[in-house]
């Protein structure tokens, strides 16, 4: 039976689970929850994520929230992606490494790419401190991949999905830190191995594919996905799209149901 996953595509916590869901081969509906009606606020959903956040994953009579953990649920069937023993204790370190040290990151794709989609200024002052503290933690990101070709070793494992999201936005969308990973080779044929396996190429590309109705409005403090939530200072977020509702089947089967968004106007979270 195919679990559920509620979320929309551009999130960088519904694409965490997106690639786990690809790379597993698990069979998955996707269901656009409409942020711009505000039915992340609704009833419905809040039985899925009290906090009205995305994503949200149903699996038979379990139901959970909070990327991370979704992805953990997923892989912990398959093995791959979660081994035992010493690898998977190594994937927990950089997992945790992810949330409290590359949040830079999330908040550098907040400030120069999110923020003035929603028609917020950049303030260049706050993407030079960004920048700094970037250039603090990349030297040693480079120095333990320069000993391991993935985060936990030499096998591609939730650890290294997700660093993923937020540094796609940032290397293609992030005027001024396209060429952040230039001066740091092992860091760079890390982005290339990843950025390039199948599941996390196909979960990239399916936006572009699709109609995009961009609204451009503004978020409250308040009203964060997860990962924004974590980090203090961070401004997001993003386009909504004439997204589909998809089946995923090994071989894959699809039905699209296109859904456009309503014209009220909420913050939502991604």
């Amino acid at each position: 039976m195919a679990v559920q996953l509620y979320g929309m595509r551009m999130s960088t916590c519904a694409r965490r689970c997106l690639i786990v869901l690809e790379e597993t081969g698990t069979a998955y509906d996707f269901h656009l929850v409409n942020l711009m009606k505000g039915e992340h606020k609704q009833p419905e959903h809040l039985a899925k994520n009290p906090f009205g956040q995305i994503p949200a994953l149903v699996d038979g009579d379990l139901t959970l929230f909070e990327s991370r953990a979704i992805i953990r649920h997923i892989a912990g069937k398959k093995g791959d992606l979660y081994p035992e023993g010493k690898t998977r204790s190594l994937a927990e370190v950089w997992i945790n490494a992810e949330q409290a040290h590359w949040n830079v990151v999330d908040q550098i794709v907040g400030t120069v790419y999110f923020g003035p989609m929603m028609g917020k200024p950049v303030d260049q002052s706050k993407v030079e401190e960004l920048r700094t503290k970037l250039n603090e933690v990349l030297p040693i990101f480079e120095k333990h991949l320069a000993a391991n070709k993935y985060f936990a070793g030499d096998s591609f494992t939730l650890a290294d999905v997700c660093y993923i999201p937020y540094t796609q936005y940032m290397l293609n969308n992030c005027e001024g830190f396209k060429n952040a990973f230039d001066a740091y080779p092992h860091l760079t044929a890390w982005w290339k191995s990843v950025s390039g396996r199948p599941a996390v190429a196909k979960v990239f590309s399916n936006r572009k594919s699709w109609p995009i109705l961009v609204l451009l409005l503004p978020l409250r403090d308040e009203d964060l996905d997860e990962d924004e939530a974590e980090a203090e200072e961070e401004t997001e977020r993003e386009a909504v799209e004439a997204e589909e509702t998809e089946v995923h089947d090994p071989p894959e089967r699809t039905r699209m149901a296109r859904m456009v968004p309503g014209s009220q106007s909420p913050s939502w979270d991604v």
